[in-house]
């Protein structure tokens, strides 16, 4: 007696699928009609009043059943799924709606539809989704056998991880069939894959997972590779920040970042110290090269689907709106002053320090206000202004990435058309006003206390070289060979670090005599030169660099930790962030180590959580 039968094949040259049925008394010709006709061909699957129709133009179903699909990072999510970690899948059920006010699905008997493979991999997963029915003794109307299938596996369907099925399908179907929980049931389930969009994915991850960064060449290449694969934009964009989000380090960030948003928005999380959480896990973002686009999308998604209570626009929100309504609104075609611009950056910048969502719709509210566009000898004049205040919002974004990904990002290379990037950028900032490019982009990143030793030195060297190409402009050349060379010696540190914390442990016990300090100096050269090819000289500045940061990291988790924990004093934390060489990100990092270390019982680990 067949008790499943596995059926595979293409649609078309693009468009492949495997096909699972499993139940009682099978019959291969009651449940499969393929056929090439005159000018169409198709694949059909077919029980008990249901089916799937796969043809060269899209999928047709009818009966029961839907379509499900692993979420990918960056596409809209329901909220609801957004708040829980546990759900992993869009899952449509055929003739299902969703009422908001009601909150809740309601089903009606019209379930046939038909969906072109373009909506399906841009509304769903980008290149692989699913198709399901099921037969046997459900209830004989559509509507009651809908709701009873969504009762029975729907949990299943929304949490199961459908990334690890095999390629074919084929564990996925006979797990999907024991959730169901009923033997007397038939499953009908088909695996649907853009074979072109699986393609481009394993060659972006295997690209990704060795270096972590796709440079400028590199995507000019995979570029070429969509358009050969004739894929959209769209679908295009969406595999890279899903592969980017699927990188285990990026991930655990990315999770943390979204549970900080969710916590918010549960009452959990209170907004004075929502931000300061934000802005360290985009530190560490920036560290690990996350695209600043994908946290972006986590603040678009969540925030503002916070409806309950009307937000009341911050200071610099109210003052750029203040700019816009005169402009857009009250009185429309009037000239937009440089002072306007000036103001615009710096709420635009206010926004970005504090995570203020959305600050370009400001812009475009004022834009929608307007009612004076049609005026003749007007509207000319007002679509120029918009223009030109996107233009600078534009260029505050490239601006800032490009300044943040130095400081933040050990050995981020300025290649000549970064740096003539940002070169153009600061000419555009300057005219407006001078040192508004500081104002903007560097002061923000020296009051960051996130920012390590490496990345001031390498901020502060920034400065000097476009301070030096005002009155040399040809010198600003030298700048990225500026920069090489500090994340070079940044480099040794860690390595140095890295290597003294290995094999000479007690190092911070008591200090090395100058004779002690020589002999770890040549020690350190050798193994330099030894193990990772580095022929170069330690100077004895950086190995007293290294030996003060070792000596500070055990003064504060063997000391003074200890007694802030005790006593509850973070003015102590504070005085040691200030006057020590360690960061915030380090100091963070080595609380959760010794907080660990202590295996406190969890009422003890959350009064000392302050600290």
């Amino acid at each position: 007696m067949i008790r499943d039968v596995h059926i595979g094949g293409h649609i078309t040259e693009r468009h492949e699928y495997f096909a699972t049925v499993i139940g009682p008394n099978l019959n291969i010709r009651l449940l499969y009609d393929g056929r090439v006709e005159s000018g169409r061909s198709y694949d059909r699957f077919f029980s008990g009043g249901s089916e799937i129709l796969l043809t060269e133009n899209g999928v047709g179903h009818t009966g029961t059943g839907g379509t499900f699909c692993s979420y990918m990072f960056g596409v809209e999510i329901p909220q609801k799924d957004l708040l829980r970690r546990d759900v992993r899948n869009l899952l449509v059920m055929h003739g299902a709606r969703y009422h908001e006010e009601a909150d809740r699905l309601a089903f009606s008997n019209d379930t046939a539809g038909f969906e072109a493979y373009s909506r399906i991999f841009n509304t769903g997963h980008a290149f692989i989704n699913y198709y399901f029915f099921l037969t046997g003794d459900l209830p004989p109307n559509v509507r009651t056998a809908q709701e009873t299938i969504l009762r029975v596996a729907g949990k299943f369907l929304k949490r199961h991880d459908v990334r690890a099925a095999s390629r074919d399908g084929r564990d996925l179907a006979h797990a999907l069939h024991e959730a169901c929980g009923n033997p007397n049931w038939t499953l009908f389930l088909v695996k649907i894959i853009d074979a072109h969009a699986e393609a481009y994915h394993a060659r972006f991850t295997s690209a990704y997972a060795s270096t972590r960064n796709i440079g400028d060449d590199e995507q000019r290449t995979f570029d070429l590779l969509a358009r050969h694969y004739r894929l959209d934009p769209y679908q295009q964009e969406r595999i890279h920040l899903d592969v980017i989000y699927e990188q285990e380090d990026n991930k655990r960030i990315i999770d943390a970042y979204k549970d900080a948003l969710t916590a918010h928005l549960a009452g959990r999380l209170p907004q004075f110290a929502l931000l300061p959480k934000l802005n360290l896990l985009r530190a560490f973002a920036t560290r690990n090269r996350i695209p600043r686009t994908l946290l972006d999308l986590l603040d678009a998604l969540l925030m503002t689907g916070d409806r309950s209570t009307k937000p009341v626009d911050p200071p610099f929100v109210a003052d750029a709106r203040r700019i816009l309504d005169r402009l857009f609104v009250d009185c429309v075609g009037g000239d937009l002053e440089i002072d306007d611009l000036i103001k615009l950056m710096q709420a635009k910048r206010e926004a970005s320090d504090q995570r203020f969502v959305g600050f370009e719709s400001v812009l475009l509210d004022a834009a929608l206000a307007s009612d004076e566009w049609s005026r003749a000898g007007k509207s000319g004049k007002l679509r120029l202004q918009f223009e030109q205040i996107v233009n600078y919002f534009d260029l505050f974004d490239d601006a800032a990435t490009l300044v943040n990904s130095i400081g933040f990002t050990d050995d981020f290379e300025l290649s000549p058309n970064r740096l003539e990037e940002m070169l153009e950028s600061r000419q555009a900032f300057e005219e407006l006003q001078p040192g508004l490019f500081e104002e903007l982009f560097i002061a923000p990143l020296e009051r960051n206390q996130y920012l390590s030793m490496h990345g001031r030195r390498r901020i502060e060297l920034l400065r000097r070289g476009l301070r030096a190409s005002d009155g040399d402009p040809g010198s600003a050349r030298s700048i990225p060979d500026t920069l090489r060379e500090a994340n070079a010696v940044a480099r040794r540190h860690r390595i140095i670090d890295g290597m003294l914390k290995r094999f000479v442990g007690n190092i911070h016990e008591e200090p090395l005599t100058e004779v002690e300090k020589e002999a770890l100096r040549v020690d350190v050269e050798n193994r330099l030169r030894s193990e990772f090819g580095i022929a170069t000289t330690v100077d004895q500045n950086l190995l007293d660099s290294v030996l003060l940061g070792i000596e500070e990291e055990f003064f504060y988790t063997q000391k003074l930790l200890p007694e802030i924990i005790a006593k509850r004093d973070l003015v102590l934390r504070e005085n040691f962030l200030r006057s020590s060489g360690l960061d915030l990100f380090r100091i963070e990092e080595l609380e959760a180590a010794y907080l660990r270390s202590l295996e406190q019982p969890p009422d003890v680990s959350a009064q000392s959580q302050p600290a």
